[in-house]
């Protein structure tokens, strides 16, 4: 059986827009539609936490810090073997707490997640994981967490991410056609069903050319 991690915050997680945490049951999050489109053969791994980021500092009592990059490392040994490696963080990143932009989180894409899977996988183990890079939704206009400039800066996940995919040799998934709900930063039902169908084709593009 070939197993899928899924790494990342509130949409991995499937947390409905304008709800007080309300979360999708398994037959709309993404990561359980995907496991439906690959059927037996596959296992998918659901690690989505809410507010998690991919490089800032985000303490909260009862979860600790929701910085993505602390808690990758122990959450992928724990989940070994691997097939695949999905990787979707970014969003929370925007906010006017942290300032960040789309290249900042491709960059920290890059060290604090390839790298490591690089370093301390590839090689030194028997199956080394492919890496699947999902570039998030573009922030809606009127999310109220985040300026203009920054909501901006959500419209650069793609190309700052693909560069990243292609340089490391990942499998990339873009945002193209995912839409976000009345929060204007979680995806729709329709945009988890969308989504799950873009990562099931490239994980079947990657197998046929194998």
């Amino acid at each position: 059986m070939k197993r899928i991690l899924c790494f990342g915050d509130s949409n991995t997680w499937g947390y409905v827009p304008s709800s007080d945490a309300e979360r999708y049951p398994v037959s709309i999050r993404y990561p359980r539609v995907l496991a439906s489109l690959l059927g037996n053969d596959y296992e998918v791994i659901e690690e989505g936490l809410p507010g998690r980021t991919m490089c800032s500092d985000d303490l909260k009592e009862l979860v600790g810090n929701r910085n993505g990059k602390l808690a990758f490392g122990g959450i992928l040994y724990s989940s070994l073997p691997l097939d695949y490696i999905l990787i979707m963080l970014g969003s929370n990143d925007l906010k006017y707490i942290y300032k960040d932009t789309a290249k900042r989180c491709a960059e920290s894409l890059e060290k604090d997640y390839i790298y490591k899977v690089e370093q301390k996988l590839v090689g030194k183990i028997k199956n080394s994981p492919k890496i699947i890079i999902v570039a998030p939704s573009v922030v809606g206009d009127g999310y109220e967490k985040v300026s203009k400039d920054v909501i901006n800066e959500s419209k650069y996940f793609n190309e700052e991410y693909q560069k990243v995919a292609e340089k490391h040799n990942c499998l990339f998934v873009d945002n193209n056609g995912l839409e976000t709900g009345s929060d204007y930063i979680h995806l729709t039902e329709k945009s988890h069903l969308l989504l799950a169908k873009k990562i099931y084709k490239a994980i079947k593009d990657y197998e046929s050319s194998k």
